[in-house]
């Protein structure tokens, strides 16, 4: 009754883990976030632990945009020839950084035995004996992979996909939607930029992945402990090393392109 993905088995720190790679659409249709709020107001979680703080909406917009600016440079990429100064120009609108990538979510599959001993498991390789290589696991319906780390970005594939839904039904831009550009009237846009915009659509939607690494049946204090040791040990990158190496910051780009480059202030650095 499940349906079958293909898997990399492995052990993080002696805990099994299955680790999938999902269009961005089907890791929202699969996955659930066990926060206080979506406990309490969602009907069909009721009863669940939760093992995550509440969303910040301000954050996962910030994902949400960062996400439509990785599309578009894939779109861009995509495009055979000459790229139209109109697309060029969402482009520059957005950010063109050095480089673009979602990092892996955590999540956790509650409604299994520990390690996940109950699952179908199919080996696609030769011998059932490796605790590492390729696979294919059912997953059923009622499997829903909780989300440990990472909620902030499934809010913002969310609001993406909603953003590029709006836009290319409407031949609009929504008035509080990830991306308007300056001096827009609310007219409709024309042809071939709505079909840039499905192109997007179509890249979220079918072809760009995101690598989730699942755990298998932990309980509530071991997915809340995860969630906490994910969360708390990070150590933050100091200003020095963001302004060597985020080239996409607008501070920065001023600095490096308008003093260092031009060599403004007359010393070396």
């Amino acid at each position: 009754t499940g349906r079958w993905h293909h898997v990399l088995l492995g052990e993080n720190l002696g805990r099994m883990t299955l680790k999938f790679s999902m269009t961005l659409k089907d890791f929202i249709d699969g996955s659930s976030v066990g926060n206080r709020a979506n406990i309490e107001n969602i009907e069909s979680m009721r009863g669940e632990f939760h093992a995550q703080r509440n969303l910040n909406q301000p954050h996962a917009n910030g994902l949400a945009r960062y996400t439509l600016m990785g599309l578009v440079r894939a779109a861009i990429q995509d495009i055979n020839g000459e790229v139209n100064e109109k697309i060029l120009k969402i482009r520059d609108h957005l950010g063109d950084p050095a480089y673009v990538s979602l990092q892996p979510v955590v999540c956790n599959i509650r409604n299994c035995a520990p390690n996940g001993t109950d699952l179908q498991v199919r080996d696609v390789g030769d011998g059932w004996d490796r605790k590492t290589g390729a696979f294919q696991v059912s997953i059923g319906a009622g499997q829903h992979m909780w989300v440990v780390d990472g909620q902030h970005r499934r809010a913002g594939f969310q609001r993406l996909l909603e953003f590029l839904n709006k836009v290319t039904q409407t031949y609009k831009y929504p008035a509080k939607g990830l991306f308007v550009p300056s001096g827009y009237n609310n007219d409709l846009i024309d042809h071939f930029t709505h079909n840039f915009w499905s192109d997007v659509l179509a890249l979220a939607l079918t072809k760009s992945t995101i690598a989730v690494e699942c755990h298998l049946g932990l309980k509530q204090e071991e997915e809340q402990q995860l969630f906490y040791d994910l969360n708390s040990k990070v150590w933050n990158v100091s200003q020095s090393l963001a302004f060597q190496y985020d080239h996409n910051d607008p501070v920065n780009k001023f600095i490096a392109e308008e003093i260092v480059d031009t060599n403004l202030l007359g010393f070396t650095p």
